[in-house]
């Protein structure tokens, strides 16, 4: 008995410095996997992935809208979760170009996707342009191809009421930025196509959330010129549920674009003119609809309107109306009106026998 009382103290021992080798490799063995994984990781996120989106945001626009679409350049950096692309066009069957920007950058939001909120630091798109086609059907051009592209998906399509009662994904935007914009807008209602080249359009749009925050709206601002006509918008948004109150102001709109656009409710030759229109709105949809206007303003310049094309000299024109304290109330049905001023009307009548 005493005589092995040594071996088994040997053999103690050794395994004592078996596991003692095995705990210290542990740490080292963890640091290596972990070295590993992040070189996977940047290799990934440095490599793989733009190399990913630009072969498969092409393919997805010739899948999904029918367009034929080159990437410039894509960079993705996946520890600032940033995405960054150059030089994307896209054109549809015609060859005609539908959208297309200098440079679009994408930050996400790493704390918001912990909490399981698809979240975006920031969205900023220079230079964007996008072309909008109002067909002979007073339908637009991307439905158009995208029920082309997508004929089962048209037909297949249903509203799904579990997709009702769930509501919109949980999406937070910490500012979207367009620097620069210009939109197309095309119009082939008519006999002869019109159009309208807006530009610059800047859009700002400041702490969105697509979910219910008690006492957090998102504050917003869109500039959008037609030449010398501007469209100015500004104030607070929410999206759940969906409320707005801000000031809207369009200057100096001139009578080719108001003739355009009245000319199936207004029977007159529209010869001269320009309207300047500005008012503070608040409008609520939830589960009742609310809309009221105040503080507007109305201010028509130079007008000249004639009976018709054929009619040698404008038979009604003005120097200037201006009208103010102009209210709306859509639930109480009602109109306000403040002061009315007419400056230099001359207006020809004549009566036939």
């Amino acid at each position: 008995r005493w005589a092995r009382l040594p071996r088994e103290s040997a053999g103690y021992k050794e395994m004592s410095v078996a596991q003692s080798r095995k705990s210290s490799r542990m740490p080292r063995n963890l640091l290596i996997g972990f070295l590993a994984l992040l070189i996977l990781y940047t290799l990934a996120g440095f490599l793989l992935l733009p190399w990913w989106l630009e072969r498969l945001v092409p393919e997805q626009l010739d899948q999904r809208m029918g367009w034929q679409a080159e990437i410039t350049d894509i960079r993705t950096n996946p520890f600032t979760l940033r995405v960054v692309a150059l030089g994307r066009s896209a054109a549809d069957a015609d060859g005609e170009q539908v959208i297309g920007f200098d440079r679009l950058m994408v930050d996400m939001n790493f704390f918001q996707l912990i909490r399981g909120i698809a979240g975006f630091e920031g969205i900023q798109l220079d230079e964007p342009y996008v072309r909008v086609d109002l067909l002979e059907d007073y339908s637009v051009n991307f439905a158009r191809d995208w029920q082309a592209a997508n004929p089962k998906a048209v037909q297949d399509e249903r509203p799904s009421a579990q997709a009702e009662e769930t509501g919109p994904p949980r999406l937070y935007f910490g500012q979207i930025a367009l620097n620069g914009g210009e939109m197309l807008f095309r119009d082939f209602t008519k006999q002869e196509m019109a159009e309208f080249r807006i530009t610059p359009l800047d859009l700002t749009l400041n702490d969105l959330a697509t979910w219910q925050r008690d006492g957090q709206d998102s504050d917003y601002s869109l500039l959008a010129a037609l030449g010398s006509q501007t469209v100015e918008w500004q104030g607070d948004l929410s999206v759940a549920p969906f409320y707005s109150n801000g000031t809207l102001k369009v200057s100096a709109v001139g009578y080719e674009t108001l003739a355009h656009f009245l000319a199936p409710f207004f029977p007159y030759d529209l010869r001269g003119g320009s309207v300047t229109l500005s008012s503070d709105y608040e409008i609520q949809a939830g589960d009742a609809f609310y809309l009221e206007t105040t503080n507007g303003q109305l201010k028509l310049e130079n007008l000249a309107v004639a009976l018709d094309e054929q009619s040698d000299q404008a038979r009604l024109t003005n120097a200037m109306l201006s009208v103010d304290a102009i209210g709306f109330d859509l639930n109480r049905r009602e109109v306000r009106i403040g002061q009315v001023s007419l400056d230099k009307l001359d207006l020809a009548l004549a009566r036939s026998a």
